[in-house]
């Protein structure tokens, strides 16, 4: 929605036609709040925009910030999946920008602060480890609220990572944005494949106190301006090397053989992939 919402830069039939539509699934499903989630939002250039349609009157913003180095992880990894993106984790932290400071001011300018609610994302802290709960948890009228199998089904979203995650990144050179899309949906069946294709990804220690000290000045707005302490992690993030060598050959074969027996695009691009890299050395990975 907020793609839509950026790239419309919304006239009067857009803005109306979107409520209208909104209203429309609400009273199909026989609800009267709505709750939106759009990962987009946070870097979503004009809150304005998304006001006329959302007005301020109706509406409640909740905003999670978490660990700087935990959220340029995932960022990093989202973009790897659904985009042609081939960068390292390493150059990703110098082209992206993190100023928490500055997406708190920018929603509160619009919605005010009294219908802005503001959290420090902790899984573990979080009600049943639930993000949905604990958002709902905030507010009295869905404190009882459950799930159905329908929100079960789509809460499955696993963390890509590991030499799956590698793989993707070296494909993308490979593809363009539609596809790379589609291929996205390959990655959530193949994630189950091996215990180090989802999860957390390795971060060496230095990368994240580099992290750490890039984002020291967010930090102090953040307590200065909004009363908001983020302890910046410390020490090696624990997980799934990306790239791991030592065990490339042996993953590559068993992304081949699962995508092959689920007839997934992923394996036509690995097909391809190996008929380019013929005579280089990186051929080897693929014998």
């Amino acid at each position: 929605m907020s793609k839509a919402i950026q790239l419309a830069q919304p006239d009067e039939d857009f803005i109306q036609s979107t409520r209208d539509a909104l209203l429309e699934e609400a009273r199909n499903a026989g609800a009267h709040t709505i709750l939106i989630s759009s990962e987009h939002f946070h870097v979503h250039d004009n809150v304005a925009d998304v006001a006329r349609i959302l007005p301020p009157e109706d509406t409640r913003i909740v905003i999670y910030i978490r660990d700087h180095s935990a959220y340029l992880e995932s960022w990093y990894k989202q973009q790897i999946v659904a985009l042609p993106m081939t960068c390292s984790f390493q150059d990703f932290i110098d082209m992206r920008d993190v100023r928490f400071s500055a997406l708190l001011r920018k929603w509160i300018e619009i919605y005010g602060r009294e219908r802005v609610h503001i959290s420090v994302y902790n899984r573990s802290e979080l009600v049943d480890g639930d993000i949905v709960k604990d958002i709902f948890s905030q507010f009295p009228e869905f404190r009882d609220f459950k799930k159905n199998d329908e929100y079960q089904e789509r809460e499955k979203n696993p963390s890509i990572s590991g030499n799956l995650l590698f793989v993707k990144r070296v494909l993308n050179m490979l593809t363009d944005i539609p596809r790379a899309s589609t291929i996205a949906n390959d990655l959530v069946r193949l994630s189950t494949v091996d215990d180090t294709f989802s999860g957390a990804m390795h971060i060496d220690e230095a990368t994240v106190e580099r992290i750490a000290f890039l984002n020291r000045m967010d930090r102090e707005c953040l307590k200065k301006d909004f009363g908001i302490l983020l302890v910046p992690r410390r020490g090696e993030r624990a997980g799934a090397f990306s790239p791991d060598f030592s065990r490339m050959r042996d993953d590559i074969k068993l992304l081949e053989k699962a995508s092959k027996a689920q007839n997934l695009s992923f394996h036509k691009l690995m097909r391809k992939a190996r008929s380019m890299l013929k005579g280089t050395p990186l051929i080897g990975w693929f014998e």
